[in-house]
């Protein structure tokens, strides 16, 4: 299987997220979009901002049809959206239906939609970049890899907490001496330092939290 890793830049939700910046809107694994012949409707789940700005701003937009909390859990509020938007519906099926891809992971924030896509092999890949060139709408690749065997992480990260620690391995923060600062993170996570600080605190919380849980239950 392969997995890419790209970003996008689509106004549906994602301009309804400028005035709430620090809000990351999470889309469920394996959760499809639903894609009828006039509507969409999107699941999200909302953490880290002001739910109410974001609810107002997004029902201001012509993009977006409806949007209802469906429920809330601790910090984390689900959303149902609607939009009756033709090239949302052609983006969406490019993305989810076409040509043999799951979702594994899908987040939207005021800089972009970003998704980890999997497939079969690269040119199922290739084809969902060509498909979505041809509707005008550009895919920044940063990744694209061959999985391996392997158990995934079970500690509760979100996607923001996720790509921020890959991100910060990768770029030798965790090095002796570091070799890049938060700040510079920050720059490439297009989130503030403080926003990068609290990222890794609770992705590092969380897996301590879920090993150390283990160690405990084997010693048991």
């Amino acid at each position: 299987m392969i997995t890419a890793k790209f970003t996008l830049q689509v106004p549906f939700l994602q301009e309804s997220l400028a005035a709430v910046p620090d809000m990351e809107l999470r889309i469920e694994p394996g959760q499809f979009p639903f894609v009828g012949e006039k509507t969409i409707q999107l699941l999200v789940w909302a953490s880290g901002d002001d739910f109410e700005r974001f609810e107002a701003q997004a029902r201001e937009k012509p993009l977006i049809q409806e949007i209802a909390t469906l429920t809330t859990e601790g910090s984390s509020r689900l959303y149902r959206v609607e939009s009756e938007h033709e090239e949302l519906r052609s983006l969406f099926r490019i993305l989810f239906y076409d040509h043999d891809t799951v979702l594994k992971r899908g987040t939207v924030t005021a800089a972009g939609w970003q998704f980890w896509l999997r497939a079969v092999d690269r040119d199922a890949i290739s084809t969902v970049a060509t498909k979505l060139h041809e509707h005008g709408i550009q895919a920044d690749f940063s990744a694209i890899y061959t999985e391996h065997g392997g158990e995934d992480v079970t500690a509760n990260l979100t996607d923001g907490q996720y790509d921020a620690l890959v991100t910060a391995y990768t770029r030798g923060y965790f090095d002796v001496p570091r070799a890049v600062s938060q700040q510079e993170l920050a720059a490439d996570l297009g989130i503030s330092g403080q926003a990068v600080s609290e990222r890794l605190r609770r992705a590092v919380r969380a897996i301590l939290d879920d090993t150390l849980a283990l160690s405990i239950d084997h010693e048991d």
